[in-house]
């Protein structure tokens, strides 16, 4: 029982094979067959040949028989092989064309998946949700920031008016030029600080202001 565990028997290796194999192994064994059999065929003509040269013409007839015995099973075993490779071609033709159907189908199906997921209906709503989240994000960050003007109680209204006047004096050519080298070498966040000076140049400013609008209105 373990000997024909280990070392199985022809028949069981043979039950085994796949019928492609069983061709192939047919196909090649009529091919040996073939050969032996043209070998033989040889031989008989070849002592028909010399029968005939010793003059043994009923021998040389025998062996003429024979060679063409062989030549019938030569035709023979060929037909049966284009059978057995014609059959084989087919097997192969049909596990390739199994191969691309499954590999096809199996694309198909991804496909039919990813297309109920991602389409233009779907598409659309990813981007109407992503423009709603952004919008959100906007907003949020507006409430963040908030007012100033608001949130601090200050009064601009003011000094909006009177910087647009002076543009409009600018404009018109008719604002004192301002040192803007001055101006801008001045830091918002410096230590020293002239308010005497400050308050005289802006009383000033104004005086200058009024006399300009007076005379516009003129």
């Amino acid at each position: 029982m373990v000997f024909r565990k280990l070392f199985p028997s022809k028949k069981t290796q043979s039950e085994k094979l796949t019928t492609e194999a069983r061709l192939k192994n047919l196909t090649h064994n009529l091919d040996m067959k073939i050969k032996d059999y043209e070998n033989k065929a040889q031989l008989c003509r070849s002592k028909a040949k010399n029968f005939l040269k010793s003059g043994n013409q009923k021998a040389a007839k025998t062996m003429l028989i024979r060679y063409k015995q062989f030549q019938n099973k030569i035709l023979q075993y060929n037909a049966m092989i284009m059978r057995a490779e014609r059959q084989l071609d087919a097997l192969e033709q049909a596990n390739v064309i199994s191969d691309v159907a499954g590999t096809m189908e199996s694309a198909a199906v991804e496909l039919k998946t990813a297309a109920t997921t991602v389409n233009a209906e779907r598409a659309l709503e990813i981007t109407e949700e992503a423009e709603e989240s952004i919008e959100q994000i906007n907003e949020a960050g507006e409430l963040f920031a908030g007012d100033p003007e608001v949130d601090m109680g200050i009064d601009i209204d003011e000094d909006l008016s009177q910087l647009e006047t002076e543009l409009m004096l600018e404009d018109a050519g008719q604002l004192p030029e301002t040192p803007e080298e001055k101006m801008e070498s001045i830091s918002l966040y410096s230590s020293e600080s002239e308010p005497e000076k400050e308050t005289k140049d802006s009383d000033a400013l104004k005086k200058e202001i009024e006399k300009l609008k007076k005379e516009l209105d003129m």
